[in-house]
């Protein structure tokens, strides 16, 4: 099952982990856990019937809202222990701008369900910075033709043969 979860691709996720790492260095796992909640505002735009499954499973059936997903996944790596905002992270504001860049030229993800943008990738960091789950939200919200491109990757994505990776 690992495996096979492997071959559907990185997404934005591992991008601004690395990007976090390069910032302060810390653990993959733990860099990945600071950016899960931010990655699902991120991928807000997302094809809808993907996303109300992935709310679905975060929530334990409760809820269909990405917003509230977020919510509890960022919860529970607060309950963990780990960084949940870059200020605890020890991140300065002042790296966003490179972390930003960073992440659009040297991390990109074309199985992301949607496109990279380094504006609102530099918004997503300004709210990481403090754990502003809406301002997250609202900064990443996407433009109907977005949505629809992330729901084209998404049928295309689902209809390669189980075991491809390209």
């Amino acid at each position: 099952l690992a495996g096979q979860s492997l071959n559907a691709g990185v997404v934005i996720g591992h991008s601004l982990a690395y990007c976090i790492a390069h910032a302060q260095p810390m653990p993959h796992g733990m860099s990945c856990a600071v950016t899960l909640p931010y990655c699902i505002a991120y991928n807000q735009g997302l094809d809808p019937r993907l996303a109300t499954r992935i709310a679905r499973a975060l929530t334990n059936g409760e809820s269909e809202s990405l917003r509230e997903a977020a919510g509890r996944v960022a919860a529970l790596v607060g309950r963990l222990g780990l960084p949940t905002t870059l200020e605890e992270a020890r991140i300065s504001a002042d790296a966003i701008p490179e972390m930003a860049a960073m992440c659009v030229g040297s991390y990109p993800r074309p199985t992301n369900p949607v496109l990279f943008d380094e504006g609102k990738i530099t918004a997503l960091f300004e709210a990481m910075e403090t754990g502003d789950l809406d301002q997250a939200f609202a900064a990443t919200a996407w433009s109907r033709s977005s949505r629809l491109w992330a729901a084209e990757i998404w049928v295309r994505m689902r209809a390669r043969p189980s075991g491809t990776t390209g």
